[in-house]
């Protein structure tokens, strides 16, 4: 899924953004290590829908929380999260 790829580059570019403290750009770490571990399941011969939508939502939810004091990951947390649904449906979940 090359959206997660892309997905990963636009976290990578809101970590360097200023103003973002390093317990920010601590948790969007987190998030792009979410983001990979999906797109290994979904790499697999046999994803498995339900892990690839669980680790995406709790990315989904990382980038809300930071979305009050940087505004730019909430919309990254929307597109997780409709990435998530999209590999759930891809995948056999739904």
């Amino acid at each position: 899924m090359d959206e997660l790829q892309k997905l990963k580059n636009e976290i990578e570019k809101l970590k360097s953004q200023p103003g973002v403290s390093p317990a920010e750009a601590r948790r969007m770490d987190v998030v792009q290590a979410d983001i990979q571990d999906a797109a290994e399941e979904a790499a697999k011969d046999k994803p498995v829908a339900e892990r690839i939508k669980t680790t995406l939502d709790g990315a989904k939810e990382t980038m809300e929380k930071l979305g009050g004091s940087i505004g730019a990951a909430v919309n990254l947390g929307t597109m997780i999260g409709n990435l998530a649904l999209m590999a759930f449906k891809l995948f056999g979940g739904g």
